[in-house]
């Protein structure tokens, strides 16, 4: 339990930037309604709607970014796997970015060597 609220806290950090963008778009619309006089019932619901949107993209992501760490954690986990092993086939989750195959691509390098 105290694993996933590290990991989580540690996920929103690293996406503290997006957040943040998110909240000061949100307050230029609030203050570009407030300035033209638009009624705050016809603002709350748009508000609503992008929050929830915005939640459901953090979820998902967060999701996503924990089951590629649980099966990090099951790949380290395998005390039997030698270093030849590593660089085997498919030995990586899959790499949600180029970013991501160039350091797998690397650590096997390491690992050949």
């Amino acid at each position: 339990m105290k694993n996933e609220r590290t990991l989580f806290f540690r996920y929103l950090r690293y996406r503290a930037g997006g957040i943040a963008l998110f909240g000061v778009f949100a307050v230029i619309f609030a203050a570009v309604f407030f300035l033209c006089r638009i009624p705050p019932a016809a603002a709350l619901y748009p508000a609503v709607l992008c929050g929830a949107l915005g939640i459901a993209v953090i979820v998902r992501d967060y999701l996503r970014v924990r089951g590629k760490y649980r099966e990090l954690l099951r790949f380290f986990a395998d005390s039997d796997m030698a270093v030849g092993q590593i660089c085997g086939p498919d030995p990586f989750p899959e790499a949600g970015s180029l970013m991501e195959a160039r350091y797998q691509e690397l650590l096997c390098r390491i690992c050949r060597d």
